[in-house]
Order: structure tokens, then sequence, then C-alpha cells
């Protein structure tokens, strides 16, 4: 006997339009993230990090907060612009030029 299960599709006929809304609100609001406090000594370490890139041409991984969520990108580093306090980061499968904000690094790694 195989019994075939159609998940949500029998509720959803039930649900009005506000529990639909609710049920979206409530599932991105879990997804959502902080930002994290940065330590001193980690912000030295990334500082490290962007300099070894910039000064040897290497690729380095950046994460970030963006919006309510963490993202990474694989790049080179094509400018630190110290007076606008970013990155200029170039990404060449996905992006292009990226500008990171320093406001929004979380961690550094070099490749």
């Amino acid at each position: 006997m195989d019994i075939h299960e159609r998940g949500t599709k029998k509720w959803t006929s039930l649900m009005m339009p506000e529990h639909h809304g609710m049920l979206q609100k409530m599932w991105s609001g879990l997804l959502d993230e902080d930002m994290p406090v940065i330590s001193e000594d980690k912000q030295e370490d990334m500082q490290v990090d962007i300099e070894c890139a910039v000064k040897y041409d290497k690729e380095i991984r950046v994460t970030y907060h963006e919006e309510r969520s963490v993202d990474t990108v694989v790049g080179k580093i094509a400018s630190v612009n110290h007076r606008q306090r970013r990155l200029e980061m170039l990404v060449p499968e996905e992006y292009g030029l990226v500008f990171i904000s320093y406001d929004k690094l979380v961690d550094t790694e070099l490749m």
C-alpha cells in the first residue's frame, strides 16, 4: 500500500491570505541574523589579512553582513578606500566589482 502525501497542498486551500502573510513574515524572521560583535583582536587580524592580500595580490575570502544575513565572496582586492571606509573587491565569477564597508566585515581569510 503506497500512500501519496500531498504535503501542504491540502491545507493551502483552507488558509486565508492573512495567514499566508503571517507565515511568510514568521519564516523570514527566523532566517535573519544580527551583526556579530567583532573583537579588537579579530579586527586587527582582518586588517593584516587585507594588507597582505593587497601587497601580494592574493585572493581573499571576505565574509560580511548584508541586509540581515551573512554573505561570503572570494576575490582580489582592487583597492582600499580609507576615506569612505570600504573595500573594493573584484569578484569575477558572480558579482564583478563589490563594495564592502569596513563596518560590515565579519571575517577574512587569505586563500
